[in-house]
């Protein structure tokens, strides 16, 4: 059941609410309230809700917080979020939760901490460092010294000079292990 932006107390919206309260507190994954945003989380809602906006992981606050009517109303009014209309209180209502894909998955979480962390190292590198970084690793403009390594170990391939460093260095250890083992 879809609930409307403000609900009045003691009528049947209001009592459907207090059960959505109850029911947020006996679940498994509980859900947890963002007092910025004026919204109930599920589980996974909140795993992305704190990855995307930090600053808000202090104002939010668990079920045994706001589960009930009365700590509910407290928090409402300390919030500003009753609005009086004549002689009637609106409270706004905060489940206003239009995902319902759940929790991403495993890998697409780790591949977001991954893509942050690569963005973070990259602001941090000047972009003469990175040019300088991104040459050693795909063979352009290599250092005079592993330009001069590869000649003396033998022809090398455009192939050979695409691939990354280490691996270049890796292939030329083996072929000169195999050449001592020959002779």
């Amino acid at each position: 059941m879809q609930l409307p932006d403000r609900i009045q107390k003691d009528t049947e919206e209001w009592r459907t609410f207090l059960r959505f309260l109850s029911w947020s507190k006996q679940k498994s994954n509980r859900d947890v309230f963002c007092l910025k945003c004026w919204k109930i989380l599920k589980y996974e809602e909140c795993v992305r809700h704190k990855s995307s906006l930090p600053d808000h992981v202090k104002s939010i606050l668990t079920s045994k917080e706001f589960s009930s009517e009365t700590k509910f109303v407290s928090i409402a009014r300390a919030m500003n979020r009753v609005a009086i209309e004549g002689e009637r209180e609106l409270y706004e209502n905060p489940y206003k939760s239009k995902d319902k894909r759940g929790r991403p998955s495993t890998q697409l979480l780790l591949y977001r901490e991954e893509l942050k962390k690569k963005e973070e190292e990259d602001k941090r590198q000047s972009p003469e460092d990175r040019s300088r970084i991104e040459s050693q690793c795909y063979g352009v403009d290599e250092p005079p010294l592993v330009a001069a390594a590869a000649s003396s170990l033998g022809e090398i391939s455009p192939v050979e000079l695409q691939m990354p460093l280490y691996k270049h260095l890796t292939a030329q250890v083996q072929n000169l292990q195999n050449q001592v083992e020959q002779l």
